[in-house]
């Protein structure tokens, strides 16, 4: 008995201080680059851990940033230059997405390993005893011991990974940090930034959407409310827009010299980075790549960036359609011109699908934002049917059939075609070089179904 006891106090003793080396390795563990990362995520600053080395780290960031952009080196960064500092922020939003992405892939991998980590507990946990059983089976004190041991640390593991992140499908947190990045690429894809506070609060802005507590909050939001059947409004969300406007603050401030003016000083020369073509001031505030959006949103062929004459007719197609169509912009029934204002600017920025490969088969930019649906579509191929219908009452043979497909098919482009045709030849003011929609036969398809016959 005095052995079987010695030797029990011995296991005992091995198990505890095997069991302290264990909880001392994991605690050491979790103090370093675990523990931060389950903390901070990619870290909350861009470079910074006090005031005074922030400013010097971020300079040396923001410098790799525009060495990354492709611009001359070495890089000078102007205090006010809305070519540069676009340039800047997308280069450093790339930079965000390559450590967001890997801080997801930690996660995921956090998140599968913990499984592992338990079963390997509970195996262990169950070997010890059936070792410890066949020593000294009489003994049930040091089996106890073992088994409160090892349930300490499965409950401390699972207690370390307790929060929302480890909760959640990976796929979940996936698609709110993808679609969060994704939506603030769209939002911004019009915008130009001017300063180095306006590059600093978008790239901040942007690196919310990786961070722990925003993806938890953004989970909360969409799952309370979405259970309720409401659509989260975007004053809802964590996130707040992206900058739309230059922000100069102590940027332009700090550049003042304390004793005043001390004479004249000589201009610093502006590059003129206006699109070429541009007539607005709106116009020339918007930068090359902006303007090839906007380009593209307007179904213009090359997206060059510059305003040249396919641009300025599909301007005034776009006025066009919006005037015929269902979208309500203020101030567009009486605006006959050809230039751009900050409201076509932003409303654009929200339809930023390009005419190529569009599910609707748009040809021009009249045929987008006039008929912008389906339901849309098939109301002008109903209209155009009548048309066709009627010039056959008049007398006119070899009609087509106008599918009813809500698209801008092979069949609907051959009745529109017919239909100006016909029209044109009945004395309808519409042009019959083309098979696209435009103003002109909008306005004639109404003439058209109107027509009577005549008296042979």
């Amino acid at each position: 008995m005095f052995i079987g006891v010695g030797c029990d106090a011995r296991v005992a003793r091995n198990v505890l201080a095997a069991f302290a080396a264990l909880c001392l390795f994991m605690i050491c563990g979790c103090q370093t680059e675990d523990a931060l990362y389950l903390k901070r995520g990619p870290a909350a600053d861009l470079a910074a851990t006090d005031t005074v080395a922030a400013g010097r780290a971020q300079s040396r960031y923001f410098q790799y940033l525009c060495t990354q952009s492709g611009l001359p080196s070495p890089c000078v960064l102007p205090v006010l230059d809305s070519a540069t500092w676009t340039l800047i922020v997308h280069q450093g939003m790339n930079d965000i997405d390559r450590r967001c992405d890997a801080y997801l892939q930690w996660l995921d991998d956090k998140k599968r390993s913990r499984g592992a980590w338990q079963r390997q507990i509970s195996d262990t946990s169950a070997a010890t005893t059936a070792i410890m059983a066949v020593v000294n089976p009489e003994s049930a004190v040091p089996l106890q011991i073992v088994g409160q041991a090892f349930n300490l640390l499965s409950r401390s593991i699972e207690n370390y990974n307790s929060r929302l992140l480890f909760e959640v499908e990976s796929s979940t947190v996936n698609s709110v940090v993808l679609r969060a990045r994704a939506d603030f690429r769209q939002n911004i894809q019009l915008k130009a930034f001017s300063t180095r506070p306006d590059a600093e609060y978008a790239l901040r802005e942007y690196m919310r959407r990786c961070m722990p507590y925003a993806i938890e909050t953004q989970i909360n939001n969409l799952s309370t409310l979405g259970a309720q059947g409401i659509v989260v409004p975007q004053e809802a969300t964590i996130y707040s827009p992206p900058v739309s406007n230059a922000v100069i603050g102590q940027a332009l401030v700090g550049s003042l010299p304390m004793e005043g003016g001390r004479g004249k000083v000589k201009p610093t020369p502006q590059h003129d980075d206006a699109p070429v073509g541009a007539k607005s001031k709106d116009e020339k505030a918007l930068h090359p790549t902006q303007v090839a959006a906007i380009q593209r949103a307007l179904c213009v062929k090359p997206d060059n960036g510059s305003f040249g004459p396919q641009t300025r007719q599909a301007i005034l197609q776009l006025k066009q359609g919006l005037r015929h169509g269902t979208s309500s912009i203020e101030g567009i029934q009486g605006d006959k011109t050809d230039t751009l204002n900050t409201t076509l600017i932003d409303f654009l920025q929200r339809k930023t699908s390009s005419c190529v490969n569009h599910e609707r088969l748009y040809a021009n930019a009249f045929e987008k934002y006039a008929y912008q649906s389906s339901g849309d579509v098939q109301s002008f191929q109903q209209s155009l049917q009548a048309c066709v219908s009627n010039l056959t009452k008049v007398g006119i043979g070899g009609a087509p059939v106008v599918p009813a497909s809500g698209l801008f098919d092979s069949g609907t482009r051959n009745a529109i075609k017919w239909a100006r045709h016909e029209s044109k030849a009945k004395g309808i003011a519409v042009s019959d070089d083309t098979n696209v929609a435009t103003e002109d036969l909008h306005i004639g398809l109404s003439q058209c179904r109107e027509l009577e016959p005549t008296n042979g």
